[in-house]
């Protein structure tokens, strides 16, 4: 394993572009700026926004994070992995709440 120059992230041998941040893994290569799929956009509005208002709002979060995930050759940017990370917390603080409300405590 090797790490990032850029954020320091520890990264494959093999990578020719962090996954973290973007940025050429190469030692001599000039840094290389992935463009953020529109769906990564998305999925974090719509994960943070499964937090702040409804639970459905995670569904399309998660889905939209694992698309951008395929659009930029199996690299999750940080966009997408807030997108999915908040969608799941606000379908489970939500499903808990629901659970609560309907079990009277």
């Amino acid at each position: 394993m090797k790490f990032c120059e850029k954020c320091g992230k520890e990264i494959m041998d093999e990578a020719v572009v962090c996954p973290n941040c973007g940025c050429s893994a190469k030692k001599d290569a000039a840094p290389v700026k992935v463009a953020v799929p529109k769906s990564a956009k998305t999925a974090q509005i719509f994960g943070i926004l499964s937090i702040l208002l409804l639970a459905p709002f995670g569904i399309p979060a998660i889905i939209l994070a694992n698309k951008s995930k395929q659009e930029t050759g199996g690299i999750m940017c940080k966009q997408a992995k807030t997108g999915l990370i908040c969608g799941i917390i606000g379908l489970c603080w939500w499903g808990i709440s629901l659970i609560m409300l309907l079990g009277g405590m």
